[in-house]
């Protein structure tokens, strides 16, 4: 993982580092139980009298007595460290200290160095615990423990029943530039780190990053970052990694995730991400915990967007272009997102391995909903891929790899969502359908001469004295002297059949005359008119033209329905591509039927490898 370095910070490591070294014996020299012995109280003593403008100390131990310390002991109340003195005291000078371990409890209870004001910046090199509560740092926080301290801390333990391997900052405020660079990749550093409850600022033009390093834990908790730019958090082959519940604001988080432990335990999940975040992660494992819903259409790969820096480094025109300088730039950022990620080939790998890494992590813990979103995103990724390569290179292929990539994602969110392709499938059927309803196809029972028929009955209605029932028995003989006449037949030859025949006519007589029975009935009960309409006085000519009128409309719409029935259930047919050896409907319908069937063998098609993916998933 690379870092980035502001000249300030640059500095500030150089000077201390020429500084602790040019008097004293250099950090391994010095054993444990040779280290300078001071308590809180003293300790403080000596940076508040001091007349130097810079406190510099180093090889030494902070330890607690408790008769004296009690300014510095704390208690846990809920999570929030409270002590029984508050007021801030100002430090005025710049700090420096090297080798210097601080005995506390960061448990229930203990001592901390709280409730103070650093004007001036702040370096800690090498210290394996120190814990900071309720502090203001305006003008920078610089750690660096890049040796190992093994024998220090199994020294501390045995020798100090009260000391802990923390480093730790809580409900403090970094206004300014910090890096915090704990561990090595090469020695295991058994340090606890926690960030919690804590502000930090951030600014475009430095540096504000934590590296952890092969440590037992960093617990990144409940913290606020505001400002504009870049936070850098780089975490490699610790024991557990704790990024939860922070508010990143406006600002672009960066987190590296490149621990190969099969021990570890990554948990990053609850937070809250405005911008886009720059993610890395080389290695998953079952124990981890990352809530893709909280980075979904904001994650970019941050060796994607390196490749791009780099890209630009090699081409740049101006010798302020330094890496640092495009890196940090927002318009850069943007312009990657949403061009060149799918335009450098490079990028575009490094983006396509990174959410195919997640894919394959989700599909491992079984998390289906999770997995469908992080292959919907590889898709969209592919599909403008292929949007660029077909405007630089138009062809064929290209161009249809395109195409039906956006007609997944619309028609079942590439083959993810099944039910989402048969709600579009209906519209397509319902919209054909409509088609089909205003052009006659074989099927149809409501045509001219039907609705001529009907307005003839009625007005004759209308004009004799004669009943519903009559007038509809009368123009219904025929079939009714059709029904008789069967029954006859059968009747003559019952001697000369067997008997069951007759015992079968019967049934279908009475299931052929049905129709006729039930209309017959239903005219006779909603007999209105008794006479002619025009004999009918004012008042009962209104009501039974209401009731009539009211009467025809339902036919009316219930010929329509039967009309629209016919043209769905045509669709329908014509969609499944079922058909019945025949298209009945000619003309332009026809034609559309043929174009209906296409489309449905295709949609059909793809709904069913999208539904047989979901159940083998």
């Amino acid at each position: 993982m690379f870092k980035i370095f502001s000249s300030t910070a640059l500095f500030y490591f150089l000077f201390g580092f020429i500084l602790f070294s040019s008097n004293e014996k250099s950090f391994g020299q010095e054993s444990a139980n040779e280290l300078k012995k001071y308590s809180h109280t003293e300790f403080f003593k000596l940076l508040t009298t001091t007349q130097d403008s810079i406190f510099i100390l180093k090889n030494a131990f902070i330890y607690i007595d408790e008769n004296e310390d009690t300014d510095f002991y704390y208690q846990k109340n809920n999570g929030f460290l409270e002590f029984s003195k508050k007021d801030t005291l100002t430090i005025n000078k710049k700090i420096q200290l090297s080798n210097v371990h601080f005995e506390h409890i960061y448990d229930e209870e203990g001592y901390a160095l709280h409730h103070i004001k650093f004007t001036k910046p702040v370096i800690i090199e090498n210290s394996a615990s120190i814990v900071f509560s309720n502090c203001v740092f305006e003008k920078g926080f610089y750690m660096d423990v890049n040796t190992p301290l093994d024998s220090y801390i199994s020294y501390f333990e045995k020798e100090y029943e009260n000391y802990g391997n923390d480093f730790s900052i809580n409900e403090s405020v970094l206004k300014n530039e910090f890096i915090i660079d704990i561990g090595t990749i090469e020695v295991f550093s058994p340090i606890f780190v926690t960030i919690s409850k804590s502000i930090f600022n951030i600014y475009p033009d430095l540096e504000s990053a934590f590296y952890l390093n092969n440590i037992r834990s960093f617990d990144f908790l409940d913290n606020s970052i505001v400002g504009s730019g870049f936070v850098f958090i780089s975490n490699d082959e610790n024991w557990r990694t704790q990024i939860k519940f922070n508010d990143f604001g406006n600002v672009h988080a960066v987190i590296y995730q490149a621990g190969i432990s099969s021990s570890s335990v990554n948990d990053i999940s609850d937070n809250i991400f405005r911008k886009t975040m720059l993610l890395e992660v080389e290695n998953f494992n079952k124990t981890d915990i990352y809530n893709w819903k909280e980075w979904e259409n904001k994650i970019i790969s941050f060796k994607g967007f390196d490749s791009y820096i780099e890209n630009l480094e090699k081409n740049k025109t101006s010798i302020s272009d330094s890496y640092v300088s495009l890196f940090n730039n927002d318009s850069i950022l943007k312009s990657y997102i949403n061009t060149h990620k799918y335009k450098l080939e490079s990028a575009f790998k490094y983006e396509k391995r990174l959410i195919g890494s997640f894919y394959d992590y989700y599909k491992s813990q079984y998390d289906t909903d999770f997995a469908n979103k992080t292959y919907i995103s590889l898709k969209d990724l592919e599909t403008k891929r292929y949007q660029f390569l077909n405007e630089e290179n138009p062809s064929f292929k290209t161009y249809f790899t395109w195409k039906i990539n956006q007609f997944l994602k619309y028609f079942s969110e590439y083959g993810t969502d099944p039910s989402k392709s048969i709600i579009i499938s209906i519209y397509v059927i319902l919209f054909f359908a409509l088609i089909y309803l205003f052009f006659p196809n074989s099927w149809d029972s409501l045509n001219k001469n039907k609705l001529m028929k009907r307005l003839r009955f009625y007005t004759r209605y209308f004009r004799s004295e004669d009943s519903l029932k009559n007038i509809y028995t009368e123009e219904n003989k025929h079939d009714l002297m059709t029904f008789k006449e069967f029954k006859d037949y059968m009747n003559q030859s019952k001697k000369e059949t067997p008997s069951y025949f007759l015992w079968l006519a019967k049934p279908v007589y009475y299931f052929s005359s049905t129709n006729y029975k039930i209309i017959s009935k239903l005219f006779d009960k909603t007999e209105v008119l008794n006479g002619k309409w025009v004999d009918l006085p004012r008042n009962k000519k209104i009501l039974s033209s209401i009731l009539l009128g009211i009467w025809i409309t339902i036919l009316l719409f219930f010929d329509l329905f039967i009309k629209f029935l016919n043209a769905l259930t045509l669709s329908i047919n014509t969609f499944t591509t079922l058909g019945f050896g025949e298209i009945p409907t000619k003309g332009i319908p026809r034609y559309l039927c043929i174009i209906q069937g296409f489309i449905g063998w295709f949609m059909l098609s793809i709904f069913s490898v999208a539904l047989i993916s979901q159940l083998l998933n």
